[in-house]
């Protein structure tokens, strides 16, 4: 028998090594999405298990026709994008200022990590109680400058649910990039800051011309994972507002909860749970082409 050579023993034990993650994988991630894509192309009703029969595209156009499928889907790309938009721009800003030594600073930034930090369960009952229209602490400080505020229902108006909702995500999630803009700025060398101060360059060009090339792709891995997150995220708006009122709020991972656990149809469930990866891929697809294309012309 032909003795294996020293390079293919070691791309054996590599293999050996990583087979346990492969069939994690394989077992917990790629089948059960092969069959949620196979199980949306059925009808498919837990109360009715005997019915079930071929579907073919009519889970999809019913969910788009019927089921406002697409306002669903846009409106957790606009939760999504301004969600992440806020915490880069407050995150990089308070990361500036944590970044500068002065008394107390190590406090000040655990401070921050705290939101980030809590169980969604007790976050979102928190920014509940915030918003309350008879007990919040909301309404009545803005009663105190002579706002008319009083007994405002936050969560129960349709034009004002979906802001106080992104406004949540905002806060509960800032400590993240705070931590990763942190992490990226003592990166920076001083060195070029002392250089650019020697050249008599103000505090804007400095920013401009050192700290955000610097951080572009601390900012660009913090926007794609945050938007990855955000999308899926279920349960901080469904203990928050349950997608209403009147689906005002109503995201694509609610909406697979509810479909699945309140109305029993797994394959409509199933449909929206393939546009939501369909959309993850995509996106990152088109992060990952815009990152190499950057990084070729560099």
């Amino acid at each position: 028998m032909r003795r294996l050579t020293l390079s293919q023993r070691d791309a054996l034990l590599g293999l050996a090594f990583i087979s346990p993650v492969i069939i994690f994988v394989l077992v917990f991630v790629a089948w059960p999405f092969i069959d949620t894509i196979r199980t949306s192309f059925y009808n498919y009703n837990l109360l009715k298990p005997d019915k079930t029969g071929w579907a073919g595209l009519d889970n999809y156009v019913t969910l788009f026709n019927v089921g406002n499928l697409g306002t669903m889907w846009l409106r957790t790309v606009v939760l999504a994008f301004c969600t992440i938009v806020g915490q880069l721009l407050f995150g990089l800003l308070i990361a500036l200022m944590l970044n500068r030594p002065f008394p107390g600073r190590a406090v000040v930034r655990s401070s921050f990590v705290i939101p980030w930090a809590l169980p969604t369960l007790v976050a979102a009952f928190a920014v509940r109680w915030l918003v309350d229209a008879n007990f919040g602490p909301t309404n009545q400080v803005l009663s105190l400058f002579g706002l008319p505020f009083q007994g405002f229902p936050w969560l129960g108006r349709t034009d004002t649910a979906l802001p106080v909702v992104i406004v949540a995500h905002i806060w509960k999630g800032l400590g993240y990039v705070i931590l990763l803009m942190l992490a990226g700025l003592q990166t920076i060398p001083t060195d070029l800051y002392e250089a650019a101060k020697v050249d008599g360059a103000n505090m804007w060009q400095e920013f401009v011309r050192i700290t955000l090339p610097h951080l572009r792709y601390v900012i660009a891995i913090a926007f794609v994972l945050r938007f990855i997150w955000t999308f899926n995220w279920f349960d901080f708006v469904f203990l928050t507002t349950s997608g209403g009122p009147s689906q005002s709020t109503m995201t694509l991972p609610v909406a697979v909860y509810i479909t699945a656990f309140k109305s029993f149809n797994m394959g409509k469930a199933a449909a929206i749970a393939t546009l939501m990866a369909a959309t993850l891929i995509i996106f990152s697809f088109l992060f990952i082409r815009l990152a190499m294309r950057e990084e070729t012309e560099i």
